[in-house]
């Protein structure tokens, strides 16, 4: 069973985003989930999310590294690197919160993106 804090687990959600792949988002998220965008804009919903995940998956990434990983309680805290195919690097601090212990969904999750030259 994949949990939250498997390494496996930040690797696939990591993985799905760079391929848009809205499979693994669609059992990974709750119906009500909120995406916070810092700077830039806030999803509301599973359609919503699963709609910006396809529509950017082209322009989003090659690449993400994971350098940092906190957990507390229902809470993760991701930090990494994202390469593009124009050799673009940014890093991302990502904070999801999930529904429960183990395998939760997640129900929120606020992005930071900066953009590195």
């Amino acid at each position: 069973m994949m949990t939250r804090e498997n390494p496996q687990f930040l690797q696939s959600l990591n993985d799905a985003f760079i391929a848009g792949d809205t499979h693994f988002f669609e059992d990974n998220i709750t119906d009500d989930v909120i995406w916070s965008i810092v700077g830039n804009s806030k999803i509301y919903g599973k359609t919503g999310f699963l709609n910006f995940v396809k529509e950017n998956s082209n322009v989003q990434s090659t690449e993400r590294s994971i350098d940092r990983v906190i957990s507390e309680g229902l809470d993760l805290s991701v930090t990494g690197l994202i390469f593009t195919e124009k050799t673009a690097v940014s890093a991302y601090h990502d904070v999801y919160r999930f529904s429960g212990k183990g395998k939760g969904e997640i129900i929120e999750l606020t992005s930071f993106l900066l953009k590195l030259d």
